[in-house]
């Protein structure tokens, strides 16, 4: 995810509310955050919860996308249509 860092003009948009993999309106809301780079620490605060709670999004959503880690969430979500970069 170095990439993303490197261009901070990315930006995820989620294509589809309730998609296939089933996740929630939050988890999106996360992930989209992680595909534009940002930090567990700074997503946290924007939300409002700790970055434990961050990371449990996340890992939830790689339970949905039956991937491994973060790296592996996103290829899945380019992959499948989840998200869309402008």
């Amino acid at each position: 995810m170095n990439w993303l860092r490197r261009h901070p003009r990315v930006h995820a948009r989620f294509v589809s509310a309730h998609n296939v993999h089933g996740l929630s309106p939050r988890e999106a809301e996360v992930f989209g955050l992680i595909l534009e780079g940002r930090s567990d620490r700074s997503i946290a605060r924007q939300l409002h919860v700790r970055p434990l709670t961050v990371q449990a999004y996340m890992a939830h959503v790689c339970h949905k996308l039956g991937v491994w880690d973060r790296k592996d969430a996103l290829t899945e979500a380019v992959r499948s249509g989840l998200f869309e970069y402008s």
